[in-house]
């Protein structure tokens, strides 16, 4: 998969090549129609051929049979949900399945366009799934539409926090007292006890390490352990956290697979939804918002270089392709975020600005 970086790179190398990009939609849904994609794609080719200028037809034709032999491992579908592959004449620079649908379209242009890959982007972020027992927490890792096992956090393997003995004197037969004048159900409280707060400890450590900057983090297990790792997360991690209650100690891998995808999904949409309200209130206000809405003070905010976070959804891209991709290039050139947004968000956002609008590292004139 492309991510942030390799994609400005792949922007900033193909600036003023001729580029093929093409997006297959790699989903099935009928067995039948397993290799539907190959008629979808050369329908696009063929549309997006009609337009080549007579003297830029070789060079089509030579990327089209570069497409043609990175493609020729499939001999049935695709095997997930989308393929995008982005050439020019002289070598393939990128072209390999992702993990997010996409539809199936072709264009010929200058320089790749990559508009579509955002919505890819979303799985460059990884999702750390936590299964947490009271002696054992289990970590898993989904990236790029697959689950992998990280590792299990264990306690009791140190010696000073191992259980008591249980050999006794005569006078703690009864089980009231042992010599230092504590239970020794006391004793197991406190050793419990004491386990329980450094796999926490321990779990908190790996949990950050693993999420980095901003990995998503689902949460599952036992129910009075759960709130305290919560609890124990730093404040930039607990932001990204959601406890998801269908992940239980005993989740199965298929559970962990969907709970993963669901926490995502909404953690997702909930930081989108904070971003489009702190985009609208910006936008609005009078003085110093740092913030656009709308296609046309968009363009103008990325001819100043200003575009720290761009906004979009599918609307603005249907509606305006060809300058939404330019904002979308002008954006990840200089430095910025590019994110689509859907749901709730990408509604108020089309509202508002026609589906795209930016955050802003400085204010623009009106």
């Amino acid at each position: 998969m492309l991510g942030t970086d390799a994609l400005v790179n792949l922007v900033r190398e193909s600036h003023d090549m001729l580029t093929l990009s093409v997006y297959i939609d790699g989903r099935v849904t009928d067995p039948a129609m397993r290799t539907r994609w190959r008629t979808e794609l050369q329908n696009a080719l063929d549309v997006t051929r009609t337009g080549v200028p007579p003297l830029e037809r070789e060079a089509f034709l030579v990327c089209a049979t570069r497409l043609e032999k990175a493609l020729s491992g499939f001999d049935g579908a695709i095997g997930s949900p989308g393929f995008v592959a982005f050439i020019t004449p002289d070598k393939v620079r990128f072209a390999e399945s992702v993990a997010t649908p996409m539809p199936t379209i072709a264009f010929w242009s200058r320089g790749a366009r990559v508009a579509p890959y955002v919505r890819a982007l979303e799985h460059e972020r990884p999702v750390i799934a936590v299964i947490s027992g009271s002696r054992e927490a289990r970590l898993y890792k989904w990236h790029t539409g697959t689950l992998s096992r990280l590792e299990a956090v264990v306690v009791g393997e140190q010696g000073e926090e191992e259980t008591p003995s249980r050999s006794r004197s005569n006078g703690d037969a009864a089980g009231h007292h042992n010599g230092r004048g504590s239970s020794a159900s006391d004793d197991l409280q406190r050793v419990h006890d004491a386990q329980l707060q450094r796999l926490i400890a321990d779990t908190v450590e790996r949990v950050v390490q693993h999420a980095g900057n901003s990995g998503w983090i689902v949460l599952g297990g036992a129910r009075d352990v759960v709130p305290r790792l919560l609890e124990g997360l730093p404040r930039s991690a607990a932001e990204r956290t959601l406890v998801h209650p269908g992940m239980s100690s005993k989740a199965t891998i298929a559970d962990i697979h969907a709970g993963v995808i669901e926490g995502a999904t909404r953690l997702r949409h909930a930081r989108e939804q904070r971003l489009v309200s702190e985009l609208v209130e910006r936008a609005h206000a009078k003085k110093n918002g740092r913030a656009t809405v709308g296609l046309a003070r968009t363009q103008s905010a990325i001819e100043l270089g200003a575009v720290e976070e761009l906004l979009l959804t599918r609307t603005a891209w249907s509606t305006h392709p060809g300058e939404v991709e330019q904002v979308v290039s002008g954006t990840l050139m200089q430095g910025g975020l590019v994110e689509h947004v859907d749901g709730d968000a990408a509604r108020t956002l089309d509202a508002e600005g026609g589906g795209i609008g930016a955050l802003l590292r400085f204010s623009t004139p009106s």
